[in-house]
This record gives structure tokens, sequence and C-alpha cells, in this order.
């Protein structure tokens, strides 16, 4: 009986051990849970907004680029009015 005690004691200081090593790696688990799921989020609205930047950017290039086309056609179509 003496040599059981001494084995379920030690078995019982073990059980508690992993019991507290558990319990703390469930709070880190839930800890990177919550910081993943806020750094998917600002991914999310980060690419969003690169989208929309980047629509603007092209979309304002494009009508800088038409007007100034425009403008050399205009000055091209003047030239070949006048006459010699």
């Amino acid at each position: 009986m003496d040599v059981i005690n001494p084995r379920l004691t030690d078995l019982e200081e073990k059980s508690k051990n992993l019991r507290e090593r558990i319990i703390a790696l469930e709070a880190k688990h839930e800890e990177l849970s919550r910081k993943v799921t806020r750094f998917a989020s600002q991914i999310i609205w980060q690419s969003i907004s690169f989208a929309v930047i980047m629509i603007v950017t092209v979309l304002g290039a494009m009508s800088y680029q038409t007007s100034i086309l425009d403008k050399r056609i205009d000055q091209i179509e003047k030239r070949l009015e006048r006459p010699h």
C-alpha cells in the first residue's frame, strides 16, 4: 500500500500540472484566435481600400490622358484647317 500511494500522489500531481498547462494553452489559443480574426479583418479592409484607390487613380489617369489627347487632336485639326 505504501508503494501505491506515492505513485497515486505522483499521478495526481502530474494530472494537476497537465490540467494547468491545458488551461494556459487554451487561453493562449483564444488570444491568438482573436488576434488572427482582427488581423484578417484589417487585411480585408486594407485590400478594399487599396483596390478603390487604384481604381480611382487609373480612372483619373485615363481622364487626364484623354483630355491631353483631345487638346492635341484639336491643335492638329486647327493646323489642318488653316490655309497654306
